[in-house]
């Protein structure tokens, strides 16, 4: 009960793990700081400190139980597989025998390790002929399954901590059966889906903005076939990118939630968040301009009405309606006699009438 529970329990601290935690450096430190020294910096000393967190390593644990941990061949169960009848190595041995500096310390560990390689070598040397060994009463073999299966699992969480999507898948399905029979699958799949984040994250963290093909190729390259259910086509990469956004920003205990927007016009990705600021001067320009043109569009209105109340002002005055009449008094007299060239330009229409 207790390996049953110690194994749910890996899978749920690497769930609970922060994002910022298992990414690499945010924009301002990648623009800062050199390939060379992200590479040396960044990826021993935090994946070593995240498997200490997982797995549960006190603070004041020596150097060389975080060496021995760190080495799966070493971790609980996780040695020669092949050999069906090997001991369980004890994560608790490595303190009792080496836990004393000095060259004393230095030689009990090169003992033990020698006795180890010798066990390993002839598995049977160390029992009896009653089946006890020198360790206390011998393991059944339901016992040794669930410690080989402990391993497994250490095995799991070290290759989700690193980030290689490729190997996690492969365990994935080394693992299927027992992770069915305890009833971690649903939990191991989420994180396959969690390894995708982060490759999408780590990518963000780089490129401001990138093409939707591009990014799914990288995310290939990087996660291989574990991005296949969640990429497998455009539609799906939008709705991918649109869930984890979605995601984080409903979670508010998590300080540095993912962005993205998408231009679908263009098939452009941005991670770039838009300054809270900047949207505010953006609105008020726009309000401005807004308030501007209807101002503009209000002079025009009132321009054309007094233009048309001048317009009836001026057919219907008095002084017009004699002109119009004398016009049309000489049109009807320029019509009963011949008009010469001299007549040319005194039509009524051809006069400029000052009112």
């Amino acid at each position: 009960m207790h390996i049953a529970a110690r194994k749910k329990m890996l899978l749920i601290q690497c769930w609970l793990l922060e994002a910022d935690e298992m990414d690499g450096p945010s924009n301002e430190e990648f623009s800062e700081a050199s390939t060379a020294e992200r590479k040396s910096v960044g990826s021993k000393s935090k994946k070593s400190t995240v498997e200490n967190k997982v797995f549960e390593m006190p603070g004041s644990a020596s150097q060389v139980m975080c060496r021995y941990m760190s080495n799966p061949s070493n971790r609980v169960g996780a040695g020669d597989r092949s050999s069906g009848g090997e001991e369980p190595s004890a994560p608790g041995s490595i303190p009792d025998r080496a836990g004393t500096g000095g060259e004393a310390g230095e030689e009990r560990r090169e003992d033990y390790h020698s006795m180890r390689r010798k066990h390993r070598q002839h598995p049977s040397s160390s029992s009896d002929g009653s089946g006890t060994n020198d360790r206390g009463p011998p393991l059944t073999s339901g016992q040794m399954k669930n410690i080989r299966q402990l391993g497994r699992y250490h095995d799991l969480v070290s290759t989700y901590i690193s980030g290689n999507a490729s190997h996690y898948a492969t365990l994935l399905l080394e693992m299927h059966d027992s992770l069915v029979e305890e009833e971690n699958w649903e939990l191991a799949k989420r994180l396959e889906g969690r390894l995708v984040y982060r490759a999408v994250r780590e990518l963000a963290s780089v490129y401001a903005v990138v093409g939707m093909d591009a990014l799914e190729r990288k995310v290939r390259e990087k996660c291989g076939a574990s991005v296949q259910e969640l990429m497998g086509a455009r539609r799906r990469v939008e709705d991918a990118l649109m869930g984890m956004a979605g995601s984080d920003w409903e979670d508010v205990l998590i300080s540095d939630p993912f962005y993205a927007h998408m231009d679908q016009l263009t098939n452009i990705v941005g991670f770039v968040e838009e300054d809270s600021d900047a949207i505010a001067n953006q609105e008020t320009e726009e309000q401005w301009l807004e308030h501007d043109l209807s101002k503009r569009m209000e002079s025009c209105i009132v321009l054309a009405e007094r233009v048309r109340d001048l317009d009836i002002q001026l057919t219907t005055s008095t002084k017009y309606q004699h002109q119009i009449a004398k016009w049309e008094v000489k049109a009807d007299a320029s019509t009963k006699q011949g008009q010469g060239v001299s007549d040319l330009g005194h039509a009524p229409m051809d006069v400029g009438v000052d009112f």
